[in-house]
């Protein structure tokens, strides 16, 4: 992460990262009712990973 952005930026783009990251878990679950919890949030967090990475 840049080091020139304040504290409280990083700590509110943490706070809605897992805020979307729990949001995309509940919908993989609510789509595909087989899918448990932690892999729905597994899921999603990769989903992020390769967002990311694009």
């Amino acid at each position: 992460m840049e080091r020139d952005i304040r504290i409280e930026f990083a700590r509110d783009f943490k706070t809605r990262a897992a805020e979307n990251s729990n949001r995309l878990a509940a919908l993989i679950r609510e789509t595909v009712p087989a899918v448990s919890d932690a892999a729905s949030h597994q899921f999603a967090g990769a989903a992020f990973v390769v967002t990311a990475g694009l």
